[in-house]
């Protein structure tokens, strides 16, 4: 008798699960169409397209010299060049079928994992927008792992060859890959290579195989651009505006943003006081309640990321995902404070680079450990496990709804939940002063 309500309970388990799963999969489909549908029909209505930020940050070329991302922008100044085009319409084009593939690729591999549900939350903190570069480097990011891990499996050399030139294609597309890309990739060469060499040839190995790679970032960060390439730059563009009949406005805030050809240390700086200080312009002054809600975030985002039931993922799949999210986020940690502003982007690195790995790494039986960050997984992974499912969809509803995120620069200061804590907090203050205490 116990026996068979044991195996009933663990059915009815099962059963949630697989409901849970399904019920994931239609809000994620619905979600994701609605929000892409936005984001086109919103960029065909924009009327400032060629001032703001998003498409002059494709615009950047070498015009004016070697830049860092420069290669997208010199790609579609030649094109114009050798017949001329509407920047705007083609653009929209070309970025709206890297989305749709994105959403394809991404959604058949978390499909083959059987878990959709990651997606809108990934996609959500990301804010979608069809002008940026984000989709078009994660997608090049799995044909890195992808051929890397077809090397180590069949050791021929057209295979490497390729994850390199991509790597480095990549970097001169959009350098913050570096982060998401490079590290892992190493880890996982080196882990796989022949295990009859001694740990110090495959350290030499390693290095000369990554070592393009690392020289094309080393002169990437000294190639942030100047005024003058700044004023090139944008100049080369005239015959563009020539073509629209429209004069050629003022330089975007982007290009004026290359022009500041300051110390890696000042440009650091003002990222760590835009992501965690309370003036960008004033003297750095550390904000508590940004730092810990930021923690509060990336927290929330692991716990999602891994939150799976058990029912669809095995506790050792649970832990491999931990230990390459961990991994990741690890080395993304200078695009959440010295290098970038862009919480939400590098988020949508982590999350996605993360899946397709596990992914890869699962069908073609390549290892991927990760010493010391298992034993955070093992016990993270333990507690998740033993969630039900109505305290997972909490955790997912206070993660999105509590949170007080900005997709910009993190944790936002003008952010009601962060504005009211702030406004009790001085008011308690000053009752207290007045109380002499």
């Amino acid at each position: 008798m116990n026996t068979r309500t044991n195996n009933e309970i663990k059915g009815n388990k099962r059963e949630l699960g697989k409901t849970e799963h399904h019920a994931c999969t239609i809000l994620s489909f619905l979600f994701i169409s609605l929000t892409f549908f936005k984001t086109i029909f919103t960029c065909l209505l924009k009327t400032d397209h060629l001032i703001d930020y998003d498409i002059p940050d494709i615009m950047i070329n070498y015009q004016g010299g070697f830049i860092r991302r420069g290669l997208l922008g010199e790609i579609f100044f030649q094109m114009f060049l050798l017949h001329p085009y509407s920047f705007y319409v083609v653009l929209t084009c070309i970025e709206s079928f890297v989305l749709i593939v994105f959403l394809f690729l991404s959604y058949n591999i978390l499909h083959k994992l059987k878990y959709i549900p990651i997606m809108p939350y990934a996609i959500i903190i990301a804010g979608v927008t069809a002008y940026r570069r984000d989709f078009l480097v994660i997608m090049i990011a799995f044909y890195i792992f992808h051929s890397l891990i077809k090397y180590i499996k069949s050791r021929k050399p057209k295979y490497i060859i390729l994850a390199i030139g991509s790597t480095i294609i990549s970097l001169l597309i959009y350098e913050p890959t570096f982060f998401f890309i490079v590290p892992i990739s190493t880890v996982i060469y080196y882990q796989n290579s022949n295990t009859n060499v001694c740990n110090f040839k495959k350290y030499l190995i390693t290095s000369f195989v990554f070592g393009l790679p690392i020289i094309t970032m080393i002169a990437l960060c000294f190639s942030k651009g100047t005024a003058i390439q700044a004023s090139t730059i944008w100049e080369s563009w005239s015959p563009l505006y020539e073509y629209l009949g429209v004069s050629q406005p003022t330089p975007p805030a982007l290009i004026q943003f290359l022009s500041k050809s300051e110390s890696i240390g000042n440009v650091s700086m003002w990222h760590l006081k835009a992501n965690y200080g309370l003036n960008v312009n004033d003297g750095f002054s550390l904000n508590p309640l940004l730092v810990f809600g930021s923690l509060l975030f990336f927290a929330g985002m692991y716990f999602l990321t891994i939150s799976t039931p058990q029912e669809v993922f095995s506790k050792r799949k649970s832990r491999i995902l931990s230990n390459i999210y961990i991994f990741q986020f690890v080395c993304l940690a200078p695009m959440f404070s010295v290098l970038s502003c862009d919480f939400g982007r590098t988020i949508l690195y982590v999350i996605f680079t993360s899946y397709f790995l596990l992914y890869l790494s699962e069908r073609h039986n390549i290892k991927i450990s990760m010493k010391h960050i298992d034993l955070i997984s093992k016990k993270t992974v333990k507690l998740l496990h033993c969630m039900s499912t109505k305290k997972r969809l909490l955790l997912h509803i206070s993660v999105l709804v509590l949170v007080p995120f900005n997709l910009w620069c993190g944790i936002s200061i003008t952010h009601p939940f962060i504005l009211n804590f702030s406004h009790i907090i001085t008011k308690t203050m000053i009752l207290l002063k007045s109380l002499g205490i």
